[in-house]
């Protein structure tokens, strides 16, 4: 008699061989109604689908949400192609409902293995589905837009103190709003230079929101009466112009720093990111305790934000006033050092005594805040610009922005930087070039990765690709005088010599304007070269000699040799 163990281990033998002939039948299924050919085929010609959408509809210039519809559809239709191929072939006779396979001569419709067998199907389908709607997910977490749903732009608030004398103070809230945003790992956020582009715009949230890529917009106003301040503000949704968050603040003067804070882990909040322990810390740090020195601290960085040199040498005289307040100011100290190392690029070709002694000032400025904050982004940056331009350390340079980028990976001047230094110094144009990309990215109309990309086009002789970049550029921009230079050098390289003298006259105007060395050297020299290359010789010398003698020994003023 067999014991009951027996018995029982008989039976799940029974029921296991049961299944897994079931289980291998589905599978033969499978193969007999061509799922995993027709799978293959999908995957193939969805794949063949996608290279198409991803060269031919940039060509066309079909707007990208269309092109993220293929590919969603593509997606779905996964699923669906399978329980097609399951159910029907496709004959000489066209579309046929497919035929149930016999097992062993017995016609597989009995009920209990039609029911197993129905479960199969379910359950195939059912991953189909799952599968499809995980990999389209990644898609629609960033719309049909295409745009990160963790993303914002902070624009200019507005200034609604009774004094215009106040709009410094407005926008510096803005900035400073922005950079403690930018301490949130998750959010991409849009820098200072883009978004001052649209102060007292009319443009809607839709249209800015697409204009810089962003899903939430961030706007406010600032009213100052005395050391009172009142700030509104309110997070916008550019799709839908839904409002997901807003909140008003009364407060002393004394108080902005916290209320900045505030805001930041507001939005935070709205937007579903979790802050780290790390990123509350950074976020509650504060730059001075003296009121009177930030005020002037954000007046001297609105007026170098200009890159217009009598502004910047202008904001000088506010970031040592910052300093009268409060010597240990990091930041003002990081600020005046990189408004001296301006100021030394943009008045000086030759080393003369007074760029001497802004470089030595900016050198000393930056090495002091290196002291009092060693691990502030801003502070390495301005570290890494005197390195650059001012002592030619360019190994110094480097690490300098490099740590500055990995404390804040979204500083796009720092990225500007690096990307200078690896197609001027090593030639690493396609490296520059993604670098570029990067700066642009966060800061879309950042004026010098603007006027870089432009020379980059012109030194890989791409040059009717620089002149439509330096266009649009001008478009934003009438007032940078390296934008025309550079165009006249693109004219000059196409021997467009009319429309290059065109260039160089509206840059004589410009530099005369906003007091750049550009009308004293430049202009002269590209003159001289376009009459040498036509042949007219006195033509030439008649600009030369319009220069000093220690200009023309300066090979400084001749940007580029064709």
């Amino acid at each position: 008699v067999a014991s009951p163990k027996a018995g029982e281990n008989l039976g799940f033998q029974k029921q296991f061989s049961t299944t897994w002939m079931q289980l291998m039948s589905f599978f033969e299924e499978l193969k007999r109604r061509k799922v995993f050919r027709t799978i293959a085929a999908y995957a193939v010609v969805a794949f063949i689908i996608m290279q198409l959408v991803e060269i031919v509809f940039p060509m066309f210039e079909i707007p990208d949400w269309a092109g993220r519809m293929v590919i969603l559809l593509l997606f779905v239709g996964f699923p669906i192609i399978i329980v097609f191929s399951w159910i029907y072939d496709v004959t000489d006779k066209g579309l046929v409902r497919t035929q149930q396979m016999k097992i062993g001569g017995v016609d597989d419709t009995r009920p209990m293995v039609g029911r197993k067998r129905t479960w199969f199907i379910i359950g195939g389908i059912a991953l189909g589905i799952i599968v499809g709607i995980s990999a389209s997910s990644k898609f629609l977490n960033k719309g049909l837009s295409g745009i990160d749903s963790k993303s914002i732009a902070v624009l200019p608030f507005d200034n609604m103190s009774d004094s215009k004398d106040d709009e410094y103070f407005s926008d510096g809230i803005t900035e400073d709003i922005i950079s403690e945003l930018a301490k949130i790992n998750d959010l991409f956020v849009i820098s200072r230079t883009s978004i001052m582009r649209y102060k007292d715009t009319d443009k809607s949230m839709k249209e800015i929101g697409k204009e810089l890529g962003v899903s939430t917009i961030l706007e406010g106003s600032v009213r100052k009466i005395g050391d009172r301040v009142r700030i509104v503000g309110q997070l916008i949704e550019t799709a839908t112009d839904k409002h997901l968050w807003t909140d008003r603040y009364d407060l002393e003067l004394t108080d902005i720093f916290e209320v900045q804070d505030q805001v930041a882990k507001a939005i935070a909040g709205a937007l579903k990111i979790e802050l780290s322990s790390e990123e509350t810390a950074k976020i509650a740090m504060t730059p001075t305790k003296n009121i009177e020195a930030y005020e002037l601290y954000l007046k001297g960085k609105s007026l170098f934000y200009t890159y217009e040199v009598l502004k910047v040498e202008k904001s000088t005289e506010f970031f040592q006033k910052a300093l009268k307040k409060d010597p240990e100011f990091a930041l003002a100290h990081a600020g005046i050092s990189k408004a001296y190392m301006m100021l030394r690029m943009r008045q000086f070709v030759i080393i003369t005594p007074v760029a001497t002694m802004l470089i030595e000032k900016a050198s000393e400025h930056a090495h002091i805040a290196l002291e009092l904050a060693p691990n502030d982004p801003e502070v390495l940056f301005a570290l890494g610009y005197y390195y650059f331009y001012g002592s030619n350390e360019l190994k110094k340079a480097n690490e300098a922005y490099q740590k500055t980028v990995e404390l804040n990976p979204k500083h796009a001047h720092a990225h500007d930087e690096i990307a200078d230094l690896l197609h001027q110094e090593k030639g690493l144009i396609e490296e520059a070039f993604n670098e570029y990309e990067i700066a642009l990215t966060y800061d879309p109309y950042l004026i010098p990765a603007l006027w870089n990309v432009g020379d980059l086009y012109i030194k890989k002789g791409q040059f009717g690709k620089s002149l439509q970049h330096l266009d649009k550029a001008l478009e934003i921009y009438p007032n940078v005088d390296n934008f025309y230079l550079l165009k006249a050098i693109a004219q000059y390289a196409q021997n467009d010599f009319i429309g290059c003298r065109s260039t160089l006259d509206q840059l004589t105007i410009v530099s005369h304007r906003i007091s750049s060395f550009f009308f004293k050297y430049q202009v002269p020299v590209m003159n001289s070269l376009i009459f040498l290359k036509k042949g007219e010789i006195d033509a030439a010398e008649k600009f030369a000699h319009r220069m000093t003698r220690e200009s023309l020994d300066n090979e400084a003023m001749v940007p580029y040799s064709y």
